[in-house]
């Protein structure tokens, strides 16, 4: 009986949290899909790490319940089948009516394996999507992340869309044993423009380029202080 008021209390927040979205338009929707590609069902952890915070913003996660804006890692996991996708995750932000960009990373791993996780980081600001996928993320139980390929070093996989308009992906993967990775985005006069904190064996940092001016933009990687690649962005709206 324990256990099924609590599965009711959960549904309950869920449902209300669900409506309270609807009702703000302000309201910033991130959805991160997390993939099953291994032969055994595994438990899966969700945490987050607020980067950087606009005045007056409130964030909160959901995975399997919706936590409260000062919860930064899920309480409980949730069980992915061998070949099921999870499509429950969502990042809630609302601006509060203020202005300015919030950067927030969210990452996964099997419960009990904090070290080998995936990554996603999300700028909001107020000309961010409603309510949008950001990436995906697979999981095998064996070989661990498998986030867009396997590797085990420091590599810049992709920028998409190329040329952007309002926002570009960067997917990346790192070697293990790092101790900080950021990465960096300059104009052509050598100005940075934009930073995230990397981390995890892989994932993805979505840029949003909506205030930029039209040109040519350089994403470095930045690996223990060391510059380790750079891929040419195009701005052009």
């Amino acid at each position: 009986m324990k256990q099924l008021l609590t599965i009711f209390v959960l549904t309950s927040f869920v449902a209300v949290a669900a409506v309270a979205q609807t009702s703000k338009k302000s309201e910033k929707i991130a959805r991160v899909w997390v993939q099953n590609t291994g032969a055994a069902t595994i438990a899966v952890v969700c945490e987050r790490s607020e980067i950087s915070l606009a005045d007056s913003s409130v964030n909160y996660f959901c995975w399997d319940a919706c936590y409260n804006p000062t919860v930064d890692i899920s309480e409980g996991t949730l069980p992915i089948n061998p070949g099921d996708t999870n499509k429950y995750f969502y990042g809630d932000y609302d601006a509060g009516g203020g202005l300015g960009t919030s950067t927030i990373k969210y990452c996964f791993y099997v419960d009990g394996i904090p070290a080998d996780s995936a990554c996603l980081t999300v700028s909001f600001s107020e000309n961010s999507p409603a309510d949008s996928v950001y990436g995906t993320i697979a999981i095998n139980s064996v070989v661990g992340i498998e986030f867009i390929e396997a590797t085990n070093r420091n590599h810049i996989l992709d920028i998409h869309p190329n040329p952007a308009k309002e926002a570009a992906v960067l997917n990346y993967t790192l070697a293990q044993n790092i101790e900080y990775g950021e990465l960096v985005m300059r104009n052509m006069l050598g100005s940075q423009v934009y930073k995230a904190e990397l981390m995890g064996a892989a994932g993805q940092v979505v840029i949003p380029v909506e205030s930029l001016n039209n040109g040519v933009y350089f994403c470095t990687m930045i690996v223990d202080n060391k510059a380790c690649e750079t891929r040419r962005l195009v701005v052009n709206h």
